[in-house]
């Protein structure tokens, strides 16, 4: 059930961060939703941190975005993985 609900959470943050359509973005909402995905998973989820990353760079706070896409990074095994998130990174920068 925690599962389901951070990832309602995450997804719905990306959305609100992501979405090409303005009408659907809201950095305030999807830093909120983002850290609840966190919250729910223990800070453990690269995937979550990653959206949360994503969530401040909307609300132009790219000093945390900063920091929490590398916390992303940290989390990632995966060589494919790590690269979007290098990207993401740059981007923040």
């Amino acid at each position: 059930m925690v599962g389901s609900r951070a990832l309602a959470k995450s997804a719905r943050a990306w959305l609100r961060a992501t979405c090409p359509n303005p009408a659907f973005r809201d950095g305030q909402q999807a830093v909120v939703d983002g850290k609840a995905a966190c919250n729910l998973t223990p800070w453990d989820d690269r995937g979550y941190i990653d959206t949360l990353a994503a969530a401040y760079a909307e609300g132009s706070d790219f000093d945390t975005a900063i920091k929490s896409e590398q916390k992303a990074i940290s989390k990632t095994p995966d060589p494919d993985k790590i690269k979007g998130a290098q990207q993401r990174l740059a981007l923040y920068q």
